[in-house]
């Protein structure tokens, strides 16, 4: 079971204008808009969970190829008065987590989404810098491809650097 954290948000602005096309919507998850998460640092590779619904079956990158696997929504939701993000699979209807690790390399996996009432900082992301932009954990790591371009390339977490491996667009 995820526990709440008390780590704080950075201060950082939310830039919503710069975030382009991604799927950010408010809506039930019936109404949800899905599409891919590309890595900068090989436009070809997309953010995937391998078409798994698993409890904790690790996110990879993988040649996009418009399967469900590969569909992000990226759902806006209030965390502490803080405008963050969970993303959440279209396959799968889980969400990107942390794991609640705050370890440099550490896997992302996907996990059963937690209700708006039980928000946990392993699920939230935030947007930093412009788009295309980085996606910060509640640990203030950022997602990262660690700058592999083979399919099947873990994706974790990492210190935020302004590295292309580290910025997604769709």
């Amino acid at each position: 079971m995820l526990k709440r954290k008390s780590v704080r948000w950075a201060a950082a602005p939310v830039a919503l204008v710069s975030l382009g096309a991604l799927c950010l919507s408010s809506t039930p998850a019936s109404a949800a808009t899905y599409g891919p998460l590309k890595n900068v640092h090989d436009s070809s590779m997309c953010l995937t969970n391998d078409g798994s619904t698993a409890n904790s079956a690790p996110i990879t990158q993988y040649t996009c190829n418009g399967s469900t696997n590969q569909g992000w929504e990226v759902l806006a939701v209030s965390f502490e008065g803080i405008l963050a993000y969970q993303i959440i699979n279209q396959h799968s209807g889980d969400c990107l987590t942390n794991g609640g690790s705050n370890v440099n390399s550490a896997p992302i996996t996907q996990y059963p989404c937690a209700s708006l009432s039980s928000l946990d900082t392993n699920q939230i992301w935030e947007y930093s810098g412009s788009y295309p932009s980085r996606f910060v954990d509640g640990n203030g790591k950022c997602l990262t491809d660690g700058g592999s371009t083979a399919n099947n390339a873990p994706i974790t977490q990492y210190t935020c650097n302004n590295t292309t491996n580290q910025k997604w667009n769709n």
